[in-house]
């Protein structure tokens, strides 16, 4: 309401920091902090264009600007306070960002970049043990690797001469080997993909041979 002119009674400081009290992860964010965020408000006024939107010279200042010390502020309690949520926040619209760039692409190295990205997406999952984002991850990146239910009357062939289903099945099975104790529901998407190279004739032997290189007709019938 600083900027607003039918607002008589402008919001004091006092009352912007009674406003923000708690929000700070239960706590209250230190006063000189909100004191300086409040004179910035004050001072510097966000305009919006006739269609309510940043202009475009607005938002150009505001990216130079992000790039000096000039009204930064760094929370580092190391403790990692605000992880947990902000993770919380973005891992939905990036892992539905990176598929949409995942299954459009037939470059290469786009296709790396983004399995890399998926594997940090788990590793962040695993230190903090959110198994709804590994199982999410997971299931994600079955869909990639043609191993489920497909209408391909050769689905050896079209398995092997698809790059893109191939990287996914090694991501895939990487991420069960490496964070499979955080995975729950993802694991039935795992599993799937195995049954399925088993019945392509896709699996190494030593995968689906016992060690002692003894398989008895009813472990042959188990994997049928």
């Amino acid at each position: 309401d600083s900027h607003n002119k039918q607002v008589k009674r402008k919001m004091t400081l006092d009352q912007f920091i009674s406003n923000n009290r708690g929000t700070n992860g239960g706590k209250d964010w230190p006063r000189q902090m909100l004191a300086n965020i409040y004179t910035t408000i004050q001072t510097d006024e966000i305009k919006l264009s006739a269609e309510g939107e940043v202009s475009t010279s607005r938002w150009s200042d505001v990216l130079r600007r992000s790039q000096t010390d000039a009204g930064a502020f760094i929370c580092n309690d190391g403790e990692g306070t605000h992880d947990r949520d902000l993770f919380g926040i973005i891992w939905g619209p990036t892992i539905a960002a990176m598929s949409v760039v995942f299954e459009h692409t037939d470059d290469e190295s786009v296709l790396v970049e983004v399995l890399a990205g998926f594997g940090d997406i788990a590793r962040i999952a695993d230190v903090q043990r959110q198994m709804d984002v590994m199982d999410n991850l997971v299931s994600n990146l079955c869909k990639f690797t043609m191993l489920q239910p497909a209408n391909s009357t050769r689905p050896q062939v079209a398995f092997a001469e698809d790059q893109k289903a191939g990287m996914a099945a090694k991501a895939v099975f990487a991420i069960a080997a490496k964070y499979g104790n955080h995975t729950r529901g993802g694991w039935c998407n795992i599993l799937d993909c195995v049954l399925r190279l088993h019945k392509l004739g896709l699996l190494p032997t030593k995968v689906t041979e016992p060690e002692d290189g003894i398989m008895t007709e009813a472990d042959r019938e188990k994997l049928a």
